[in-house]
């Protein structure tokens, strides 16, 4: 509501504004009337114009929080903020719209009253109504309100008459009740009593311009309005829903009466209007994205991604404990997954972690603020840093707008916290960046992900792709604009699953010579590539007809084409060059003094050179021509052991020059990072059966606490907030709590 509100007054400012400069004084007072009607129209339509772009998107998936959570019978009932502000500006509104009601009837009723009590008669198709009060000559509807004694006596001059007749007869009265009620509605609004004004004001030039149009001199015509407009010529106020003659507005009109404007000065401030009428409707419009499904082919996930996700189930039903990197994770697996794989695993526990952007204001009150400060039985957080209970003092209860407070049973407590109580408290800085932007932090950490998995393996890149469309969607419309998030749906990924019609024909013809691979693979039921050694020769000969097919197909295509396309299947393994052993196919060792194979490159650091990435293409391209000369004479017996070891040293010197060139420049931006970083705190071991209520609480504790190192590092990394002393420090703390659950773990398995 109040960005409507902003946007229809802007846009009616924009219409007064231009108005002013190039309509007001001009001569064309009909156009003006019904500029200045359709002005209030379009400044109440524009902000309601809705503008659709419809998105193409293959799925979305649920999103869940991004912290650890463990499962307890246990629900915390916290005290619900109740915001009265909007309840307090919706009554002032509605005092204001009574108010404005009331007095809109009012002045009908009063004018009613007058045409009821006083005489009347019809003049053609007016009514004039005589009053005993000395007023000015005013209109309503087709009655004209007149002075009995003046009417009587004839010292009402025609040019007055015919004056008030204008008003009539073009209906100015309708324009009034049409702004008096925008006025009720939107009686908080001061544009609407300018409009109102220049409104009024167009009448009177209309009726003056009727006047003078009669024949009427014109410098007689305007001494008659200066004889009305004299405080002298009346004694009470009219009606405001009715014209009359205003002194104050005179000169104006005298002015306006001297103008002719011809008809090319009119065009041309009128077609001034169309851009400004542009911009207003592009600005201040509504543009709404709306997801439009396309027809896609079923996706499934691969062999190792099904594995981690029957990992991660097992665990959960044993611990209960539900960690947010692998949560979020297998959501996305789960949602990736074919019907018939879903078939074949428990579905992941859903709705189970609150949103933390929805979390209102929780401010402490100042009596247990003050308790806060025993450091003996308090230990507190402040934005999700330790510090000393004497802290607080430098603090107002205030300063905070969230806290938590949790109770630490005897068993879970440590050396460094032995207090019974932790509170984590929250400023209005660390509440909005742990709460408030928590899913636009985690929209953006993703998206950083997802942009480092260009030339990485498609179902990597949809794990992401399928958390950010749910996460973008829970996003409120202000966050996005204001925070400029791009809508994951137009990210071009997992190019195998989208419409048919959209794939290139090149592509088209390389993915279905890939799938009649992969439905081979799946008909003789082999983990491929060894399974392939299992095969009979004849299979092994249409199924290397049909991979030479694909290779043929993936030859055909662009580089651009490579890169939008599904990677190739692995090449099936040479028989020759294994052997079964035991019941399983093993490689045999090569006879002779056979050149080691190219060492793999280590990862391009962040922001490489241009020297960097050359090297590291020069590598790649040796290293294919390398591999070529290996399966030459494994498999076709061609070339010598000699012209391998030339190609060997040949890759081997570009793979020091590289590794050298790539650790210099990570040295260089990493320097600061790696002297004096401390050690990753150790795995914890699996629990024993039936564990202690006590040893699952100090693993409770040692999550957090982990949770919270985890969190340094990648402030200290990320950011370059903080030390490395601070990060000893927490990592002295999480290594003490292993020390403590791998004793307390050890004695129960031993009991």
């Amino acid at each position: 509501m109040f960005l409507f509100i902003l946007k229809s007054s802007a846009c009616l400012a924009s219409f007064i504004l231009f108005y002013r400069l190039c309509l007001e004084k001009t001569s064309v007072h009909v156009f003006k009337r019904f500029y200045l009607l359709g002005a209030l129209l379009l400044s109440i339509g524009i902000p309601l114009i809705t503008f659709t772009q419809y998105i193409e998107v293959e799925r979305s998936v649920s999103f869940l929080s991004t912290q650890n959570f463990i499962l307890t019978d246990t629900i915390t009932n916290e005290p619900i903020n109740i915001d009265y502000t909007s309840t307090i500006l919706w009554s002032i509104y509605l005092l204001g719209v009574v108010l404005f009601l009331f007095r809109f009837l009012k002045n009908l009723f009063q004018l009613n009253q007058k045409i009821r009590k006083n005489v009347k008669f019809k003049n053609k198709e007016f009514t004039n109504v005589l009053l005993n009060d000395l007023v000015h000559p005013h209109t309503f509807l087709n009655y004209i309100f007149l002075n009995k004694t003046n009417y009587e006596n004839n010292q009402l001059p025609d040019e007055v008459l015919l004056h008030e007749e204008t008003h009539a007869k073009q209906k100015h009265t309708i324009d009034i009740l049409f702004i008096e009620f925008l006025q009720i509605t939107f009686w908080f609004n001061p544009l609407l009593y300018v409009i109102k004004k220049d409104i009024k004001l167009n009448h009177e030039f209309l009726a003056d311009h009727a006047v003078l149009k009669r024949g009427v001199n014109k410098s007689t015509y305007q001494k008659i309005l200066l004889a009305f407009a004299t405080p002298n010529n009346y004694i009470k106020n009219h009606s405001s829903l009715a014209n009359s003659i205003n002194y104050l507005l005179i000169k104006k009109r005298f002015t306006v009466m001297k103008i002719q404007t011809s008809k090319t000065v009119f065009w041309f401030r009128s077609l001034l209007l169309l851009p400004i009428l542009c911009v207003l409707i592009y600005g201040f419009s509504q543009h709404k994205v709306v997801e439009k499904p396309v027809e896609i082919h079923e996706t499934e996930v691969t062999e190792a991604m099904i594995q981690e996700y029957i990992e991660f189930i097992d665990k959960y039903e044993k611990t209960k404990i539900i960690d947010f990197l692998v949560y979020e994770r297998i959501v996305a697996i789960y949602e990736l997954m074919s019907d018939k794989q879903r078939n074949t695993v428990k579905k992941y526990p859903d709705n189970m972690i609150p949103s933390l952007a929805k979390v209102k204001y929780k401010i402490p009150i100042e009596n247990e603020f003050n308790q806060w400060k025993n450091s003996e039985k308090f230990a507190i957080w402040i934005n999700g840093r330790s510090v000393k209970n004497t802290e607080l003092d430098n603090y107002k209860a205030t300063d905070f707008k969230y806290y938590t407070s949790s109770f630490v049973h005897n068993n879970a407590r440590s050396k460094k916290y032995p207090q019974p109580y932790q509170n984590h408290l929250y400023t209005e800085k660390g509440f909005e960046e742990t709460y408030l932007k928590y899913g636009i932090n985690k929209f953006r950490r993703l998206f950083d992900e997802y942009k480092k998995l260009d030339d990485i393996n498609d179902f990597e890149k949809q794990l992401i792709k399928v958390q950010l469309e749910k996460l973008y969607k829970s996003l409120s419309n202000q966050d996005i604009k204001k925070y400029n998030i791009k809508n994951p749906a137009t990210l071009n990924v997992f190019k195998k699953n989208i419409n048919k019609d959209t794939i290139p024909k090149n592509i088209e013809s390389y993915v279905q010579a890939r799938t009649y691979v992969l439905n081979f693979i799946k008909k003789q039921d082999i983990d491929y590539p060894l399974g392939y050694l299992t095969l009979s020769e004849t299979e092994q000969k249409y199924f290397n007809k049909l991979y030479r097919l694909m290779s043929d197909e993936y030859m055909k295509l662009s580089e651009s084409e490579r890169k939008s396309a599904p990677l190739q299947i692995a090449p099936p393994p040479s028989p020759k060059e294994y052997e079964l052993i035991d019941g399983k196919f093993h490689k045999k060792k090569v006879v002779g003094t056979f050149p080691p194979p190219p060492p793999p490159l280590s990862p391009l650091p962040k922001n490489p050179s241009k020297a960097l990435i050359e090297l590291k293409k020069k590598y790649d391209e040796q290293q294919e021509i390398y591999g070529k000369l290996i399966s030459s004479l494994i498999n076709e017996k061609k070339g010598t052991t000699e012209e391998l070891r030339k190609a060997s040293v040949h890759v081997t010197n570009l793979y020091k020059e590289y590794s050298a060139m790539a650790e210099k420049e990570k040295d260089k931006r990493n320097k600061s990072k790696v002297e004096g970083f401390p050690p990753p705190p150790p795995p914890l071991s699996p629990l024993p059966k039936n564990p202690s209520k006590a040893l699952l609480e100090l693993k409770k504790k040692y999550d957090q606490e982990i949770a919270i190192y985890g969190k340094l590092i990648g402030s200290f990394i990320s950011e370059k907030k903080g030390t490395t002393e601070e990060l000893r420090k927490a990592s002295v703390h999480v290594t003490n709590l292993y020390k403590e659950y791998s004793a307390m773990a050890k004695k129960e398995k031993e009991n």
